[in-house]
């Protein structure tokens, strides 16, 4: 829900407003804390055992109230309703200092095929840059499970500047596109300081579309004069997989699905991003449910399950932009990518 108020923000902006207050992302807020977590007893019934503890003087004895504390929530964690009592932000944890998805500064270069809706619109070779936070984290109760994170800014370009368009015969054309992304994720720990994971993204940003060729009909090239000499809002999701021989570096491929709004209608929008961010809701808590019941498989069905969902989402905005509540037809393009990430 996080991502939907970030969305919101963006759409007053491209509608007009002159200043805007940047989202937070998540897990930079606490998580709060189950109060009786926070609880600890400590048995003062006098016995052998417990003979030193009025011998110690405070400092001692808060030590030894703390060493309880984990001890009972350790314990509790084998009760039947241990889901209820943990703290997802706290048991999951790293294992190397390298992979701290909060402090690792990330350089992503990616390279790929793009390809538009508009069939008379040419396949251009893509290019992107991104910049941002990123890692991955070793889960402590299931330590062959990971979780990835990554935040950043994206600058790309769709252009036969990066090679020959795939058709001579189309309209060739150069799309260039800057704004932000959010990956996030689960996977495997392969041993060592290796992972696997699988990870979606959802990001926003502006685009431009150039027409390099000027013969084109006369009213695709009219449908085409909004998008023109402009930076138009847009939306994106991506699937894709990172592995990472060492914390330091990962090679990474995904499938990319966008579309590019001739013009943002505020309210249908953000009536059709709260749809889709109150699908992602639900498919969460059904993977956690899934992490906790069948951990190994939940990588897996989480990466499908969201895979799907933003292939639906953005099938059925192809042709209407706000659907469910109609719109134009917008620019959408497809890209399949590859590339490799530099981790800090």
């Amino acid at each position: 829900m996080q991502k939907a108020v970030t969305l919101f923000v963006v759409l007053f902006m491209t509608a007009g407003f002159i200043s805007v207050t940047s989202a937070e992302d998540r897990n930079l807020f606490p998580p709060a804390a189950d109060s009786l977590e926070n609880e600890v007893t400590v048995d003062t019934t006098i016995s052998s055992d417990d003979d030193d503890w009025w011998k110690m003087d405070k400092k001692e004895k808060k030590k030894k109230v703390e060493t309880n504390k984990k001890k009972n929530k350790k314990d509790n964690n084998t009760v039947d309703d241990e889901w209820m009592e943990w703290d997802w932000d706290e048991d999951w944890d790293m294992d190397f200092n390298v992979w701290n998805s909060d402090n690792n500064p990330t350089i992503t270069v990616m390279y790929g095929q793009g390809g538009f809706k508009q069939n008379y619109l040419s396949d251009m070779p893509f290019g992107e840059l991104r910049l941002g936070y990123g890692g991955t984290t070793v889960y402590k109760r299931r330590d062959y499970l990971t979780n990835y994170d990554a935040s950043y800014l994206t600058y790309s370009m769709q252009t036969a500047n990066f090679g020959e368009k795939k058709d001579a015969a189309l309209v060739e054309s150069k799309l260039t596109r800057f704004g932000m992304g959010w990956d996030k994720g689960y996977g495997y720990h392969l041993g060592g300081k290796a992972s696997l994971n699988l990870y979606n993204t959802f990001g926003i940003g502006w685009s431009k579309l150039e027409l390099v060729d000027s013969v084109i009909n006369p009213i695709d090239y009219n449908y085409l004069s909004d998008y023109r000499d402009a930076f138009r809002f847009g939306i994106r999701g991506e699937a894709g997989i990172s592995l990472s021989p060492i914390p330091n570096l990962s090679f990474n491929a995904g499938y990319e699905r966008a579309i590019v709004y001739p013009r943002v209608l505020f309210w249908k929008t953000a009536g059709s991003l709260l749809a889709e961010s109150v699908a992602g809701w639900a498919v969460e808590e059904f993977v956690d449910r899934i992490l906790y019941n069948s951990p190994a498989v939940a990588p897996v069905m989480n990466f499908i399950l969201r895979s799907a969902l933003i292939y639906g989402a953005y099938e059925l905005r192809r042709d209407e932009s706000n659907f469910p509540f109609n719109g134009v037809e917008p620019v959408a393009h497809d890209t399949f990518k590859f590339g490799i990430s530099f981790i800090f």
